[in-house]
């Protein structure tokens, strides 16, 4: 059985962009985290140590790069283009965006599973798939036209989940060993200070001499002498700077070999790039490069008597020498330092041989612990790219597919048609982004939120924030309002993840009073100025105000469990009908039970079967769903039941 191929854009919500004021952020110390290329690392998490910031007040006026959770996070141009990011449960902010060099892949949650999309947009196929697009020569990137050429095989919604649960676990073993190399890399710099102590500082009181007194003279030699002769070449882009090794060479003939080919390289020696210090690019040169050739674009380092290469190559690695040699790098657009400008640096120098020696020797004992973590991290960077090819083939879940077959059959007739429903909506009517101002939606949130503490606040129950978010869903349904874009899935049911935004503009306006945690509710409360906002929800709710004055007069007295369960309900009744599925007790009950976050909800006793039937007859009787009955006798169970 194999799984239909679909079009990305067929699968998304939206494909946005965001933005930052006019500057840029540079200036910006705090406010709302704004993410770019840089912040996308390669395991397709988030590399967060320098975040940069836009004003809270661009952000409130953002149409669109607003960041939710399970968003895709594409870099659209530039060197890092296609790469993917995952924003994750765990991600750290909850007000954040992109700025304008990255996309935000937003996937329709009943169409497909947003990690499994994300997975295959990660993998080799994807990222293929992904630069197809790619246009321009000086700095070139992908257009918002690039989701129509990336075609994913697409398996039911189980066995999209299955392969997310089995790629999460290997997941979790990349990072693990990520933060494990991560701490590694830590181990010589915090060798270097504990024996020689801070260079900028020279607590040791060590005599601070230059470089050149500390090295030998490097001799050069033409390759081309020797035509026929073969010669092994180390460049500038052979050196990974967050690692300090040389990871990549050249294997040349004489006849080849480029014109800075020159420098005769030996075991030991430390190659310092002279060119955009800021990268990092330094490395000892192993035994196997030993009289070898690098580019004339290194300062070659070669520690007297062969005593004092670990210090000098530890001290190359550090933030304190990066500054130095960037404090002296000369060019805008290609800064760079000469051979001069190390050599004449001044260091504190040990004048200790033995010390020497045994650092020599610690470093490389730790660069050789370094190899084998490499040699480790490969392996295991293949097995998950094994792992990813036999996902997107139907190989991982082959066993699996086949205990499930009937199920899978069912399911994926029922995901066919939502899929060409979908499609021929697409065709039928292209989507146009709504011209008004994102600053419209979070004021009437406000405004809403407000109207719905001045219908259902009292002293004696006060209203907590997860009951007036529940409300806040259910009025929004009710009415036929659509300001919140996407509810997102979390534990305690579908949630506006920008309430606390809207809140605290209420709470600015006086609408609200956002008040402390008492006997574990932070409830809210009546502002001095609540009537304004009142105002503005009346106008906003037209016709629907009088079914909304009836539904909160209802649910206003009904505990935090029972708002669970109607907005859990409803959501998952709303996707079921949105992917062309019969609306029934039971199909609602797998629904939520195939969804990680919420099946633990059939556990409680608010979930048991009873009231889930009855919270589904209600929906239908006051009107939340409206299901196309398709001449089935069971398309409601028992829909006269009321009881909530």
């Amino acid at each position: 059985m194999r799984s239909r191929v679909i079009r990305l854009d067929n699968l998304i919500e939206s494909l946005e962009s965001g933005s930052r004021p006019r500057g840029g952020a540079i200036d910006v110390l705090e406010g709302v985290p704004s993410l770019g290329a840089e912040h996308l690392n390669s395991t397709g998490s988030f590399c967060l140590q320098k975040i940069k910031y836009i004003p809270e007040k661009h952000f409130a006026m953002m149409r669109s790069g607003i960041i939710y959770r399970n968003d895709i996070l594409v870099v659209k141009d530039g060197a890092t283009t296609g790469k993917t990011s995952l924003v994750r449960d765990d991600f750290p902010f909850e007000q954040a965006a992109v700025n304008e060099h990255v996309f935000v892949v937003r996937v329709a949650p009943s169409k497909a599973e947003a990690r499994y999309v994300f997975y295959y947009l990660f993998s080799r196929a994807g990222q293929t798939q992904i630069m197809k697009d790619f246009r321009g020569a000086t700095i070139g990137g992908i257009s918002r036209q690039f989701p129509s050429g990336v075609e994913i095989p697409l398996p039911s919604l189980s066995e999209q989940r299955r392969i997310v649960k089995i790629l999460d676990q290997a997941d979790a073993l990349r990072k693990k060993r990520a933060e494990a190399d991560a701490r590694a890399a830590r181990i010589l710099p915090a060798l270097f200070y504990k024996m020689f102590g801070d260079p900028a500082t020279n607590p040791m009181g060590w005599p601070v001499i230059p470089i050149r007194h500390l090295v030998v003279p490097i001799k050069r030699r033409d390759p081309a002498g020797q035509p026929d002769n073969a010669f092994v070449y180390v460049d500038i882009a052979g050196v990974d700077g967050p690692t300090g090794t040389i990871v990549e060479t050249k294997n040349l003939l004489g006849a080849e070999a480029p014109s800075r080919a020159r420098q005769i390289i030996r075991e030991n020696d430390v190659v310092i790039s002279t060119v955009r210090p800021y990268l990092r690019a330094t490395a000892l040169v192993p035994e196997r490069l030993d009289d070898q050739i690098c580019s004339t674009g290194f300062c070659v380092l070669r520690a007297r008597k062969g005593r004092g290469f670990g210090f000098l190559y530890a001290l190359s690695r550090l933030q304190w020498f990066t500054e130095q040699l960037n404090a002296r790098a000369r060019g805008a657009s290609y800064p760079a330092v000469t051979d001069r400008d190390i050599l004449n640096l001044a260091i504190p120098w040990p004048d200790t041989s033995n010390a020497h020696e045994a650092f020599d020797a610690q470093v490389v004992g730790v660069l050789a612990m370094r190899q084998k973590r490499s040699h480790s991290a490969t392996a295991l960077e293949n097995l998950f790219a094994s792992l990813l090819h036999r996902a997107f083939t139907g190989e991982l879940t082959a066993s699996w597919r086949e205990s499930h077959m009937k199920e899978l059959l069912v399911e994926m007739e029922q995901q066919a048609k939502a899929l060409e429903a979908a499609t021929r909506t697409d065709d039928a009517a292209p989507e146009v982004r709504p011209e008004r101002h994102a600053g419209y939606d979070m004021y009437h949130k406000a405004a809403l939120a407000a109207y719905i503490v001045g219908r259902c606040h009292s002293p004696k129950y006060p209203l907590g924030r997860v009951r007036l978010a529940k409300l806040f869903y259910l009025l929004q349904k009710k009415a036929g309002l659509e300001l919140t874009k996407l509810f997102a899935k979390r534990a305690a049911g579908p949630l506006d993840d920008h309430i606390h935004k809207f809140l605290n503009l209420a709470q600015k306006k006086r609408w609200l009073v956002l008040e402390r945690t008492r006997r574990n509710v932070k409830s809210v409360s009546p502002g001095q100025t609540m009537q304004e906002g009142v105002a503005e929800a009346r106008k906003l709710l037209g016709e629907a105000l009088p079914e909304v004055n009836d539904m909160l007069d209802q649910m206003k007295g009904w505990s935090t469990g029972t708002l669970e369960r109607w907005a859990t309900v409803l959501h998952a009744a709303e996707e079921l009908i949105g992917a062309g599925g019969q609306l029934t007790d039971r199909n609602v009950k797998r629904a939520i039970e195939q969804d990680p976050t919420w099946r633990s909800k059939l556990s409680r006793d608010d979930f048991a079967n009873g009231k889930l039937s009855a919270t589904l007859s209600g929906l239908i009787r006051q009107g939340f769903i409206r299901p196309k009955c398709d001449g089935e006798t069971d398309t409601v169970t028992n829909p006269e039941r009321t009881s909530c």
